[in-house]
């Protein structure tokens, strides 16, 4: 029984090839094949392994456009180089253009290797949503088409987000590739296309189609095809003959040739997968819910308050749980302890996400995610819609509203609330106001710290810790190298070198309230501006922490500071120029690791702003002029710019410097240093560590305040630890020289 799989939390990536075959230069663009049904394998995140998927094309939910990204970075803007465009589904593939950015460096570069057809690859990163794995040996029907497991089993994926596209060194997919332009008719010479009789039948074509041809194949494509086929699939094909005849060897084939791809291992047409009518799904749930609402309210008849019946009907009550409230509500009015008053009337469509979707339009959130897939934002669009009516509520009117919901009493008194005090008293007592206000406040939070920058993106390693105990990261040195081993003999055990490196994540967090008198003025800025503040002071912490690291410029276990000129060979005193530069490429390939050479290469080049633009006309300028040459005018070319390094602007090094957040102690830079970095992938400088289970980001809980205080509270934290674990992957110059 094959086992299906719900949405995904983490992002996979695939690979597919491309080909420079049409090349837009106006346009700074090429269309490019983004996925094929062809099996490839990808890292699953759920089991740790590699499995064999299979993408269903028509399954593929996108946007107007995906962001084109430098082989998944995503940690900076620098990482865009352009979009991907005009997506579409056709003949079992997505399709699409990608369109590279104008005045941008890295941009640029890349769209240079493009059209020389140096880079032939890009990788799709997308979310899987629904998924079905089939054990190896089993054949399944999906969607109406059979899938074989195979030997080593497969997952078909038949909904999944395309969230990104990257041009990647290597590519997988064979047969995803760009798309070349051609005339299946030739044009003749006064431009008119010219009839082309095709020689081969319907029903053939088909087959062959079914085998593995590409629908799109001309006629040369089809019969290269054709004549590779032998054993089974030849006797399919001829079984359908009928009177297609060959091009004759001497007769020049129609439409341009191109080497056919050999048959894949598929024997029988598949068909592609019914689309599931979402308005016909959401029509069939509104009626279905219409039903249980009515048959709710005739169960109540004229003994249960309509209070109770709302809620009922609101908050989506099965006909036996309101049976059992319903009887429960009529004894205790027989009993005399329900007080008498006016009671709380809310019309049905007053849901809390309702309630909390309204109060996020006052506050200015869009709730509706563009990039979502279709069913998704349509879910939120019916959100927001429903919300639209409630988006003029006071704060107050929201209190009311949210104890109707819920039921909730007066802490003082435990009665029904009537009056304005009573009312607000028993909503922030409760749990459905604290709902409702939350979504805003979270989002407004997580708005904030993902727009906020951070640039240590793209020289930091990330990991994620256990706890808040030590962390040792020890080195292997020569004995963790692959040794010669004769035949017969048993491998040598790797021992750890003397390099170890400890610290700790720390826990660093705030927090604020909603007073109950921020709810009578009906004061939103309460729950605006504090979460819209915390959230860029969240994101400033591990920047804050990194940076303090280097200025700090602290000993590590060989005593020896992280930056120093002799021992660790990586710090200069050379102002910035191409001269300097060129030499601390150079130290930084020969360092050496237990005698062995590491020839480590930056990634990035780190400057304070004083420096920005001495940075970028030494990195993109085509040509330099050197001091000293006859004429004073004679130019050179720029060898610093083929090294595509990435520029990091950054404050945090100048002389104003950086307050370190973990010991509170104040750090300055200059405005003349520099720094040289490695990739993370070929380094491990610089470590960042997140407590495990929070996404790497900020937590957010609230609280109702008591004991003399009378409101809402929400408190952040973000769990976070950085250190210095290696000397070789960076170099420093003070600039001073």
């Amino acid at each position: 029984m094959a086992a299906k799989i719900k949405k995904a939390t983490e992002l996979y990536i695939r690979s597919v090839t491309l080909r420079a075959g049409t090349i837009d230069e106006p346009g700074r663009s090429v269309e490019a094949v983004f996925s094929t049904e062809t099996p490839a394998r990808v890292y699953d995140w759920r089991s740790g392994r590699e499995v064999n998927e299979v993408l269903i094309a028509e399954g593929c939910q996108f946007g107007d456009d995906v962001r084109m990204l430098d082989n998944h970075y995503r940690s900076s803007v620098k990482d865009v180089l352009g979009s991907g465009t005009d997506i579409r589904v056709a003949n079992n593939e997505v399709i699409g253009r990608l369109t590279f950015a104008d005045d941008d460096g890295d941009a640029e570069n890349a769209w240079k290797k493009v059209r020389q057809n140096h880079i032939k690859d890009v990788s799709v990163g997308y979310m899987p949503t629904v998924s079905i794995d089939i054990e190896p040996g089993k054949s399944e029907d999906v969607g109406g088409r059979t899938f074989d497991g195979g030997t080593d089993g497969l997952r078909v994926t038949t909904e999944w987000e395309l969230r990104e596209i990257s041009l990647t060194p290597m590519g997988a997919d064979p047969n995803a590739k760009i798309r070349e332009e051609y005339n299946p008719a030739p044009v003749g010479v006064e431009g008119k296309k010219t009839e082309v009789h095709s020689t081969m039948n319907e029903k053939l074509r088909a087959v062959l189609t079914a085998l593995g041809l590409r629908a799109e194949a001309d006629e040369a494509l089809a019969w290269g095809f054709y004549n590779a086929l032998d054993g089974e699939q030849k006797r399919k094909a001829d079984e359908v003959m009928g009177d297609s005849k060959p091009p004759a060897k001497s007769e020049p084939a129609p439409g341009p040739t191109r080497s056919a791809p050999g048959p894949v291992a598929v024997l029988e047409p598949i068909a592609a997968p019914k689309p599931i009518d979402v308005a016909e799904v959401v029509r069939q749930a509104l009626a279905d819910d219409r039903k249980r609402a009515a048959d709710i309210r005739a169960l109540a008849g004229d003994d249960v308050p309509s209070e109770t019946v709302n809620r009922a009907a609101v908050e989506g009550w099965d006909v036996n749980r309101a049976s059992r409230e319903f009887l429960g509500s009529i004894r205790e009015a027989k009993t005399g302890q329900v007080p008498t008053g006016v009671g709380v009337h809310v019309a049905p469509v007053a849901t809390r996400d309702a309630l909390a979707s309204g109060l996020a339009q006052r506050v200015g959130i869009d709730l509706i995610d563009p990039k979502a897939p279709e069913a998704k934002r349509k879910e939120q669009e019916q959100s927001m819609e429903l919300g639209n009516q409630f988006r003029d509520m006071s704060l107050f009117d929201i209190c009311r509203a949210a104890n109707a919901l819920s039921g909730a009493k007066d802490p003082r008194t435990g009665t029904r609330p009537h009056t304005r005090g009573e009312h607000i008293r028993a909503a922030v007592s409760g749990s459905a106001l604290t709902n409702i206000f939350t979504t805003s406040v979270n989002a407004k939070l997580m708005q904030a710290y993902l727009e906020a920058p951070d640039t240590t993106g793209l020289f930091v390693r990330e990991v994620d810790v256990a706890d808040f105990k030590t962390n040792e990261r020890i080195g292997f040195g020569k004995s963790g190298a692959l040794q010669k081993l004769a035949r017969g003999n048993e491998a040598k055990h790797a021992a750890f070198s003397d390099e170890k490196e400890e610290y700790k994540i720390c826990r660093y967090a705030s927090q604020f309230v909603v007073d109950e008198q921020d709810i009578i003025d009906d004061n939103m800025s309460a729950l605006t501006s504090a979460p819209t503040e915390m959230g860029p002071a969240a994101k400033r912490l591990r920047p804050d922490l990194v940076y303090s690291e280097l200025l700090a410029n602290g000993n590590l276990s060989d005593a020896v500071a992280l930056f120093a000129v002799s021992t660790h060979a990586n710090l200069t005193t050379a102002a910035l120029a191409s001269s300097a530069l060129q030499a601390a490429v150079v130290a930084m390939a020969q360092q050496k690791y237990d005698g062995v050479r590491l020839n480590l290469r930056p990634n990035v080049l780190i400057v304070p702003p004083d420096l920005e633009f001495t940075a970028r006309a030494l990195l993109h300028s085509a040509e330099l002029f050197i001091k000293g040459d006859t004429d004073g005018v004679a130019p050179s070319r720029n060898v610093i710019a083929d090294l595509n390094l990435n520029l990091i602007v950054e404050g945090r090094i100048d002389a104003v410097g950086v307050t370190n957040p973990s010991s509170g102690t104040a750090l300055t830079g200059s405005a003349t240093n520099w720094f040289l970095a490695a990739s993370p992938v070929s380094a491990r400088t610089i470590e960042v560590g997140y407590l495990a289970g929070t996404g790497r980001a900020p937590q957010l809980r609230s609280f109702v305040l008591d004991k003399g205080q009378w409101g809402i509270g929400w408190d952040i934290k973000m769990d976070i630890g950085v250190a210095a674990l290696d000397w070789r992957g960076m170099h420093k110059s003070t600039g001073a020289g």
